[in-house]
């Protein structure tokens, strides 16, 4: 019988695609270090009263947040607690030192990289172990915060492709708006979401949660990059980013 793998904690209680961000850079530590992984988030109702519009639960992690997520981390081999003091990997611990020492933004899991040294193993962990057909539709999440200006989706009225949406109510009327064909779909869960990005003609959004996912996975996606906080960088296969209407129009014209 071989020795246990030692098990390394993290505590985490942003937002859930800073949570699939971190995931990449940790997975890819646990890895080369040959460590478990387990995720100790925190329900951190404290900050709920907090102005936080437009986040698909508002306030950070909740418990509502945790059941979301919950079998996305878990099947990738890693175990999910709720934090009640462990001793953990502190990744809150990020976005103090970004608050005391400016970093500048750029890619978020950078930041933890910038908090830890050590996690820097120069790799990130994505997931292409996947075959899955490639059905009729566009999909689309473009969130009400991080958003371009300069970009009318309207031009995907054009395209022959169904036009599906996925996101809170409110994102969605103001989509249809500019969409009117678009269709709702209410995933119900962070793998239910994730089975939907991969089965994709192509994804389109700002940076998200579901824009965390659809890179993870290295499907085709276009990024709509943000003029005033651009954190999210997109690396690996598969994907154009666009930070103007032309530039929009001209990538739904060679993609699709």
């Amino acid at each position: 019988m071989g020795t246990p793998k030692k098990l390394l904690r993290v505590k985490h209680c942003g937002r859930l695609g800073d949570v699939v961000y971190s995931v990449m850079v940790l997975k890819a530590y646990s890895e080369v270090h040959d460590f478990d992984l387990e995720y100790c988030l925190w329900d951190n109702s404290a900050l709920k009263n907090l102005k936080d519009e437009g986040h698909l639960y508002p306030g950070g992690i909740n418990d509502d947040a945790i059941s979301f997520i919950k079998d996305w981390l878990e099947g990738l081999d890693i175990k999910v607690s709720k934090y009640n003091g462990q001793v953990c990997l502190d990744l809150d611990y990020v976005k103090e030192l970004g608050q005391s020492i400016a970093i500048p933004y750029s890619d978020i899991r950078k930041w933890y990289v910038f908090a830890y040294p050590e996690l820097n193993t120069g790799k990130l962990f994505f997931n292409t172990d996947y075959s899955l057909i490639k059905e009729n539709f566009v999909l689309v999440n473009r969130t009400t915060r991080w958003q371009n200006p300069y970009i009318d989706y309207s031009y995907l009225n054009k395209i022959d492709s169904n036009i599906v949406f996925i996101g809170t109510d409110e994102e969605f009327n103001i989509f249809k708006q500019d969409v009117p064909a678009a269709i709702k779909n209410d995933v119900k869960s962070l793998k239910e979401a994730e089975e939907l990005i991969k089965s994709c003609q192509l994804y389109i959004g700002n940076q998200s949660l579901f824009y965390a996912i659809a890179e993870f996975n290295q499907v085709p996606r276009m990024l709509e990059v943000c003029t005033y906080a651009p954190n999210v960088v997109s690396q690996g296969k598969n994907h154009y980013d666009f930070v103007s209407n032309n530039g929009f129009k001209v990538l739904i014209d060679n993609l699709l």
